[in-house]
């Protein structure tokens, strides 16, 4: 079963993966031809650069906000490039609010030259973004800031698909809160209980993310999850009671570290898929009782007592998400754990005299559980 976890886990990142370098590639190829073009005719490296969002020409891709998806991922790529200084996205977005302009390729001749004085670079990466049929036609060029003069200019089809999924993860919220009612399908320890958790959640990128989880039961269970063969305790001279054990596991709260990816899906929702380590909490109650025949006053039955176990689990949550509002998500999931603890029956401080006896039954139990649920998620 582990294997065919982990096989899944990683067949659906290398999916998410690739998925993911549809842009990125296209970008990549967009600023390979756009740097040899420019070196050819200027060899001096480093470069000073500023990548401004891409204009719009179309209803589709104003829709799919291309243009700025487009610009960020060429700015990456630039970056990622010893033979420019890049100007941080950021900081461009700052200065250009404060300059009044727009960040995008619509600036005019005058306010390239301004806008490439504040910031300090000697070009601007620009460029637009029109309709092709299926496709969207992606004109970039290499302006210099002081005469607006282009000296390298590249046009590549990108099929619009691909840049509205990019989309989708581009302008995702940063931040997210879940809130998950889940109901147990089966385990391995006899826990009837069904459980809430809340959830939040932080993108690292377009496409990865760390998130929290605090999981806890609602109600108890009441199925006995253990009961002993009667067994023989000898004591006093030679004289023998029958004891039989019993454990209920009662309810479990956990907390878990995850990490995930997510890929969007038509109809504009989300698949998502978080793994990580936890920490998992279960109260069971013990009970203590038997034949009462020969019983004397060292022993204490029946007896009940309740017993903690804290375990490490694994966890592996898929879920997919559909989007029912600007910043409001509406789920359905599956959630698995598996964890490993050893049982631990205690009759009390008045009995230890059956403790010997108890000994070899806390054996190592292996649990593991999968729940299905719905939840709600807000973006903030």
């Amino acid at each position: 079963m582990m294997k065919k976890i982990i096989l899944l886990i990683f067949s659906l990142f290398i999916f998410n993966a690739l998925s993911f370098a549809q842009v990125k590639d296209e970008a990549k190829k967009i600023k390979k031809d756009l740097a040899e073009k420019f070196f050819q005719k200027y060899p001096n490296k480093p470069v000073k650069i500023a990548v401004i969002n891409f204009d719009n020409l179309s209803e589709d891709s104003r829709k799919a906000s291309a243009g700025q998806v487009l610009a960020s991922a060429i700015a990456e790529e630039f970056i990622n490039d010893s033979d420019f200084i890049v100007v941080e996205r950021q900081k461009l977005q700052d200065i250009f609010k404060e300059l009044k302009l727009n960040l995008s390729g619509a600036v005019d001749e005058k306010d390239v030259k301004r806008a490439g004085l504040i910031l300090g670079v000697d070009y601007l990466v620009m460029g637009d973004v029109s309709d092709s049929n299926q496709d969207f036609l992606i004109q970039s060029r290499i302006t210099n800031v002081e005469n607006a003069l282009i000296v390298a200019a590249s046009s590549l089809n990108i099929e619009k698909n691909r840049i509205f999924k990019e989309s989708e993860a581009f302008f995702a919220s940063k931040n997210y809160f879940s809130i998950t009612y889940d109901k147990l399908i089966s385990d391995k320890i006899n826990l009837d209980i069904d459980t809430l958790a809340v959830e939040l959640r932080h993108n690292l990128t377009k496409r990865h993310f760390l998130s929290a989880l605090i999981k806890t039961s609602i109600g108890e269970n009441d199925k006995i999850s253990y009961k002993s063969d009667p067994i023989s305790v000898t004591y006093n001279n030679n004289q023998t009671i029958s004891v039989i054990a019993e454990e209920t596991f009662k309810s479990i709260n956990s907390f878990s570290v995850n990490y995930g990816f997510f890929y969007n899906l038509p109809y504009r929702s989300i698949f998502k898929l978080q793994f990580g380590p936890g920490m998992n909490v279960i109260k069971s109650s013990q009970r203590f009782y038997g034949d009462l025949t020969g019983w004397g006053t060292d022993y204490h039955f029946p007896y009940s007592g309740e017993h903690t176990y804290y375990t490490l689990s694994f966890n592996l949550d898929a879920k997919i998400d559909k989007k029912i509002w600007k910043t409001l998500f509406i789920g359905i999931g599956f959630n698995y754990y598996i964890s490993s603890f050893k049982r631990n029956l205690d009759a009390g401080y008045e009995n230890t005299v059956i403790k010997p006896y108890l000994a070899p039954l806390n054996k190592n139990i292996k649990n593991s559980a999968s729940f299905i649920g719905t939840s709600l998620t807000f973006a903030f």
